[in-house]
């Protein structure tokens, strides 16, 4: 089952996102479970007391605590990287404003099923793909980690150090292979035998990235322009 969430002020946009949800779950023979909340101040209080969701359909503007600001509440203060947000708003102004969220997509207003039916089969394929798996060796036995686990990696000569939120893991692998082969959808490269999860960026601007664990890296000047790049394109969504 995927646990959806839909946040807006206007029940009618709630009641017609819960609808069109719904009418792709029936197409496509999935399972959907959808809440709906006309508050952000709702969906946090959910959150802080029970099961998260797989992805949220979240407004921007609020009367008192908004969109962007539960957002990052969620990626901070909850500390959930998983779940997948995506901006629904009126406006198109926002882009900056939500590089610490990471969001999956951004709606503009209204939602027609033309926009939102592609939105959510990116999802799906996310959803299906995202327990890989990275393989290394160390002391002659093979592990295996989940990409999602790994927050950046790095070469040390013809070694690779993958850092994750509870260890620091050495092994003998190339950098080149691990972010052009098996993590070539989840890293980006900042500087030379350095790549980070994008999904473990929580702000970034031209010169820096900051990553769920608190680490702070710099871009290396000739990467600026490609992290940048890769980072709006995520930001901006298909």
């Amino acid at each position: 089952m995927i646990r959806i969430a839909v946040v807006d002020d206007e029940k009618y946009v709630c009641a017609q996102l819960k609808r069109s949800l719904l009418e792709y779950q029936f197409k496509y023979n999935l399972d959907f479970d959808v809440d709906l909340f006309l508050t952000c101040e709702d969906l946090y209080e959910r959150l802080q007391s029970s099961m998260g969701y797989h992805l949220i359909f979240l407004d921007i503007e609020f009367p008192n605590m908004n969109g962007v600001d539960l957002g990052k509440k969620i990626r901070g203060r909850i500390g959930d990287i998983r779940t997948q947000i995506v901006f629904i708003s009126a406006k198109d102004s926002y882009a900056m404003e939500l590089f610490s969220v990471h969001p999956f997509d951004f709606i503009i207003k209204p939602v027609s099923k033309e926009r939102l039916y592609p939105c959510i089969s990116n999802f799906i394929k996310l959803y299906s793909n995202s327990n890989v798996f990275f393989t290394y060796t160390l002391e002659n036995i093979k592990h295996k980690i989940a990409v999602s686990e790994i927050i950046y990696i790095q070469s040390e000569r013809k070694k690779l150090k993958l850092i994750t939120s509870s260890e620091e893991i050495i092994c003998y692998h190339k950098f080149s292979d691990a972010v052009t082969n098996e993590m070539k959808n989840d890293m980006v490269v900042i500087k030379r035998g350095l790549a980070v999860n994008i999904n473990h960026i929580v702000d970034a601007d031209f010169e820096t990235v900051v990553l769920s664990n608190g680490t702070r890296l710099k871009i290396s000047d000739g990467y600026r322009n490609s992290v940048m790049d890769i980072l709006s394109d995520k930001i901006g969504g298909s």
